[in-house]
This record gives C-alpha cells, structure tokens and sequence, in this order.
C-alpha cells in the first residue's frame, strides 16, 4: 500500500487546516497528477522519520504571503 507521492505541506502560523481541507486537497492532487498521494502536514512528521524525509524533500511552492484559513 502507500503512495506514489508524498506532499509535505506547511501551514501559515494563522491558518487554520482541516481535515475537510486536507482531504480535499489529497482527491484534487490525486485527480491532477492520476496517481495515488499522501498529504501530510510538517507537524504530523515522526521525529524519526524527519531525516529521510528531508533528504528527498523537494519545494513544489514556497509561501504567497496569505491565509487561505
């Protein structure tokens, strides 16, 4: 099982993520890209994990300056 994508995504400190939001966001990616995605948020990450993780991390978008909150 897993993935073919994982999407790491980082909050504004203002935002304010839901999983309403968050599972929205997986279905749109997934739609788009015609494959199978995580989304996960920098918070969620296991501490042990976190190296790996960063080692492959590729910036998709950096921050726009707003709140989609």
């Amino acid at each position: 099982m897993g993935s073919d994508i994982d999407i790491l995504v980082e909050y504004a400190q203002d935002a304010k993520p839901t999983l309403f939001k968050m599972v929205y966001m997986k279905h749109e990616l997934e739609d788009c890209l015609q494959t199978k995605v995580d989304v996960v948020t920098e918070k969620s990450v296991s501490p042990h994990m976190r190296p790996y993780i960063m080692k492959d991390l590729r910036v998709l978008c950096k921050p726009t300056g707003f709140s989609s909150g």
